[in-house]
């Protein structure tokens, strides 16, 4: 084990530990962490392995994880018991579940080389504040993240969904309303339909909506502002100025490659 980790930022854990147990076809490993001042970062996470091979001769790997606490910052956060499979084709999770109180996210479902099989993530009440206690420094991101999100055939397209929002989105101590972010694939066009929405006060007042192409890497958004905080934008022009105040109102066509992206506005 390690006596001190440093898990970024300011954040470190302590009395860190590995044990690991290896008999034939089997791998047991325990996970512990205890720091020895407040706030409290410990944990304990149980899990084991099995390693076989199917009737065709291909490797398998299911691991298996126990009930589990993590305390963070003196908060109990729970895992759930879980099973993760892993063959040659497809990857399946049954029940990662990690939550506090009633807030916490879910994994759940398969990979393959399909679009039948799908792989959800479950967001329920999810706080970005608690990026802050995870990394030990101060992010300035708040809000709370609610929905779902799904994965399909990773291997050959890009099917991707969700369906999330993010309530009462806040960025250094400014609150910008509610997020809403839809994402949906359409197999015959090849495409990712996108759309953003940022609302607050029961209005509307910045939306991008468009698709993006990974055969050809292309996209092509169009973004919309009314009576948009140009704060919002802090973070892109920090590197040249450092307050941004007003609204701004317009439209932006964002298009070409997502690395050089061309803008035209008016």
């Amino acid at each position: 084990g390690t006596e001190e980790a440093l898990l970024g930022g300011t954040l470190k854990t302590q009395n860190l530990s590995f044990n690991n147990s290896l008999a034939h076809d089997s791998l047991k490993t325990t996970i512990t962490w205890n720091n020895t001042v407040t706030p409290t970062y410990s944990g304990k996470i149980d899990a084991y392995g099995i390693f076989s091979k199917n009737e065709a001769g291909k490797n398998l790997a299911d691991f298996y994880f126990n009930p589990s606490n993590i305390w963070v910052a003196d908060s109990l956060w729970q895992i759930d018991q879980s099973q993760i499979h892993l063959d040659s084709t497809s990857v399946s999770i049954n029940n990662f579940n990690i939550h506090h109180n009633n807030e916490g996210f879910r994994i759940d479902g398969k990979v393959a080389d399909n679009q039948t099989d799908k792989l959800n993530v479950f967001f329920n009440k999810v706080r970005l504040g608690n990026l802050d206690l995870l990394i030990g420094e101060d992010v300035g991101v708040d809000g709370i993240l609610n929905g779902k999100a799904s994965l399909a055939n990773p291997y050959h397209s890009f099917y991707f969904t969700s369906d999330l929002k993010l309530s009462d989105f806040t960025y250094l101590k400014k609150n910008f309303g509610d997020v809403l972010i839809e994402n949906n694939w359409n197999e015959e066009s090849k495409r990712l339909n996108s759309s953003i929405k940022l609302e607050k006060d029961g209005k509307s007042n910045f939306a991008l909506n468009g698709y993006y192409e990974p055969e050809i890497n292309n996209i092509n958004f169009k973004s919309t502002f009314s009576d948009f905080s140009l704060e919002t934008l802090l973070p892109l022009l920090n590197s040249f100025a450092n307050k941004v105040e007003g609204t701004g109102n317009g439209i932006v066509n964002i298009s070409g490659k997502p690395s050089d992206p061309v803008f035209n506005g008016k």
